[in-house]
């Protein structure tokens, strides 16, 4: 449990930083001091380099590594072979002698979370592996996570039964009461799982304070406000840490006008520059600290649409990318509806 833990939690700051592991197996874990560590980065990559078919047979995703879901996918497969002493081809098969080991009933509950993890849709896995991380903390304190799915397999079944029940009138008292009762506790159910998934929104939005991203934080935060709904008390305190981190947030005090209406506008990736666009054609760059303009309008042929800053993020000199609409004319823009202007910020 202890391992899983570890790489989940490294896994995760990862993922964090906006980088992929993509070769997660038992050879690429070491242990210094006791402690287990992630080694083996000869093929970490950024999520936009994503998309590829690398890795170890056995520990690779299916699809290949597209996103964070690739990595939790490896990890699923570790772990798999640490709990059951089987190779990872073997999925999901496990020991035929399983349920004579004294710890057999605790494995089933770990066993739920590497079904979930290295299931071969990406779209049945945990999108992430702080999700991972925080089933595997409540499997660590004792919860059970067989009894939870067992609920949400009943919600279900109670689903289909009620359609039937339309339609079957002689069953319709019998059907009420049984619904009545499982109603009763797959609301409890549900309430578990949102608080449990506003605890996840409020950890990832805390991590993204920590390292100066309010913005970021802020969808978090916003995400576990609305995760929790209608509970009052919860409710205080997710929007104190809205209220916080809107502090840490960029805001734009001042700024000119455009003569005509203003169709997009976006922040530089530093935070530092704010780029709007018009109808009136054209596009200008301001302070995003007190709004004075940086740049003279910028003028193209027709009514910009859109504006786009380099993504490398470099403020000196940026280049600024604007969508224009109608036809363009011989002055040198991009016949796909892109111009392209280079100004000094």
């Amino acid at each position: 449990m202890s391992l899983g833990l570890a790489l989940a939690d490294a896994l995760a700051h990862l993922h964090r930083h906006g980088l992929l592991h993509r070769d997660v197996k038992p050879a690429s874990i070491v242990y210094v001091d006791g402690a287990p560590k992630l080694a083996d980065l000869g093929l970490v990559a950024a999520f936009r380099e994503a998309g590829s078919f690398v890795g170890t047979r056995g520990f690779m995703p299916p699809e290949g590594h597209q996103d964070a879901r690739g990595d939790v996918f490896s990890l699923g497969k570790v772990l798999y072979e640490c709990a059951w002493g089987r190779d990872r081809l073997e999925f999901p098969e496990v020991a035929t002698d399983a349920a004579d080991w004294p710890d057999h009933s605790q494995l089933l509950e770990l066993n739920e979370v590497i079904l979930k993890a290295a299931d071969p849709h990406p779209g049945c896995r945990y999108a992430s592996a702080a999700e991972m991380q925080a089933d595997l903390l409540l499997v660590q304190q004792g919860r059970s996570l067989r009894r939870q799915r067992r609920l949400e397999g009943r919600l279900r079944r109670w689903t289909r039964m009620s359609l039937a029940a339309a339609v079957v009138t002689t069953l319709a008292m019998a059907g009420f009461f049984y619904q009545r009762n499982q109603s009763r506790l797959l609301r409890r159910a549900v309430d578990e799982s949102r608080t449990h998934l506003a605890r996840l929104h409020i950890s990832s939005g805390l991590r993204l304070m920590e390292d100066g991203d309010g913005a970021g934080a802020l969808v978090y935060f916003a995400a576990a406000l609305k995760d929790e709904a209608g509970t009052p008390a919860s409710e205080v305190n997710h929007r104190f840490r809205i209220a916080a981190a809107r502090q840490e947030s960029p805001r734009l005090l001042v700024m000119e006008k455009h003569d005509g209406p203003v169709e997009y506008g976006e922040f530089s990736p530093d935070g530092r520059l704010v780029l709007t666009v018009s109808r009136d054609h054209t596009a200008r760059v301001w302070n995003a600290a007190d709004g004075a303009p940086i740049t003279p309008p910028l003028r193209h042929s027709g009514p910009v649409l859109m504006g786009l800053f380099s993504p490398d993020g470099s403020p000196l000199p940026a280049r600024m990318v604007a969508r224009a609409s109608g036809k363009w004319d011989q002055a040198g823009h991009d016949p796909r509806g892109w111009s392209t202007r280079r100004t000094s910020v």
